[in-house]
């Protein structure tokens, strides 16, 4: 033949590695170049091509239409459809031209389209495609909404205190064990117990203490309190302790107990010794008595 085996054989390598210049693209270059077209007609990116519900998906959703296409080729995947050469160079041609493009349909021309799809479907002349079944058909599918697997949730002693259900009831956590009344005496220094959640007593009242003796009696194993004021005097005062403004006395002494349904105060006397007064039976307790009855108890 005349040629150099040398060089046909570095052309035929070239040529099969990289292409040549000028080269046709192949079948599926082609066929991703024409349904790269919507995304120009619809200005969405995420608009895909879909040949089988081509009418329901691209043309009722994105309100556009491929007009100009031949009738000699089925309109269907061109993957699907044919392999021919000739007929994908044609299509090209076409929409290189302009004879086949994609075009923005008005409100009017979708109804009249629609009015005409659904005739033709009545009569037979096309099937509407259906939805494939799913892959469970048949099958008894798992629902994640059992009751057997739903957490009961209950509500804590802060959820309740006001009748409207709030969680607070005016007050927040901190006022609420905190919350104490003056007596009517400004003389003495009555605490009184924070409210109980659990009581039934009315939103925003307290319990009136007794004046003698307590509405319950308390167990055996709680020692004899002191009756009435404690060994070592206390600091006078014409407020109760737990205000929001205590006396300097006890403004850096100041702490809460909840032992035993009791509401101790913590003060602090002359000589630095500790008393807990009790909310519910207004006797004051040392240090010593109040551990020994814990201990008893």
């Amino acid at each position: 033949m005349g040629v150099d085996k040398i060089d046909l054989v570095s052309k035929m390598e070239g040529f099969a590695v990289q292409g040549m210049r000028g080269a046709a693209k192949n079948h599926q270059e082609r066929v991703s170049h024409l349904r790269g077209q919507i995304d120009e007609a619809t200005g969405d990116p995420s608009a895909k091509m879909q040949w089988k519900y081509y009418f329901r998906n691209v043309v009722m959703r994105h309100k556009v239409m491929i007009k100009g296409w031949p009738s000699t080729i089925p309109f269907a995947n061109l993957s699907d459809m044919s392999s021919s050469y000739s007929q994908l160079e044609m299509l090209l041609q076409k929409w290189e031209s302009g004879a086949i493009s994609w075009e923005v349909v008005s409100d009017e021309e979708l109804e009249t389209l629609r009015e005409e799809r659904n005739i033709q479907i009545e009569a037979g002349e096309i099937e509407d495609p259906l939805h494939r079944p799913r892959a469970d058909k048949g099958t008894k599918r798992k629902r994640d909404g059992d009751n057997s697997r739903h957490r009961k949730k209950h509500r804590g002693a802060d959820d309740f205190g006001s009748e409207d259900g709030s969680a607070d009831g005016g007050q927040n956590k901190a006022d609420r064990r905190s919350s104490l009344v003056t007596n009517d005496d400004s003389s003495n220094c009555s605490v009184f117990r924070s409210r109980n959640p659990y009581s039934g007593t009315p939103s925003g009242t307290f319990p009136r203490l007794p004046d003698s003796e307590p509405s319950e009696p308390l167990p055996e194993c709680f020692p004899r309190l002191l009756d009435s004021e404690p060994p070592e005097p206390l600091p006078e005062c014409s407020r109760a302790l737990g205000t929001s403004e205590p006396l300097p006395e006890v403004r850096k002494h100041r702490k809460y107990y909840n032992l035993y349904s009791l509401k101790p105060y913590k003060v602090l006397s002359g000589s630095s010794r500790q008393y807990f007064v009790s909310a519910h039976l207004r006797h004051w307790l040392s240090i010593e008595e109040l551990l020994l009855s814990l201990r008893l108890c």
